[in-house]
């Protein structure tokens, strides 16, 4: 019950005012849910593990905090979203869906 009433596991959305995209003449909000899976990326303090090396995404921080993602930056996370610079499909929750590269022959067959 308590899950139902603040889940744990949720679509998180940005939808940063007056960015469309343009999909064969019609412009449609655009809409990022890529900090569903990538939970730190606008959290400072998650570059590194314990023992100092660099955490593997989507657990990372975004690099750069003060100039993208944190609230006080020029290029905040609620004004212009992930796929402004990063590219890929926005509104997707899954790897797949997401234009994301595989990084090595095994992620590329799971």
């Amino acid at each position: 019950m308590v899950d139902y009433l603040q889940p744990l596991l949720r679509v998180r959305e940005q939808a940063p005012t007056d960015l469309k995209i343009d999909y064969n003449f019609m412009k449609v909000q655009r809409v990022d849910h890529c900090a569903s899976c990538h939970v730190n990326i606008d959290r400072p303090g998650f570059e590194k593990d314990a023992e100092g090396h660099p955490l593997a995404q989507p657990f990372r921080s975004h690099p750069r905090l003060d100039l993208y993602l944190d609230g006080r930056a020029p290029h905040p996370l609620e004004s212009f979203g992930c796929t402004v610079c990063h590219g890929g499909q926005g509104s997707s929750t899954d790897f797949l869906h997401a234009y994301h590269t595989p990084k090595n022959e095994a992620q590329a067959l799971e």
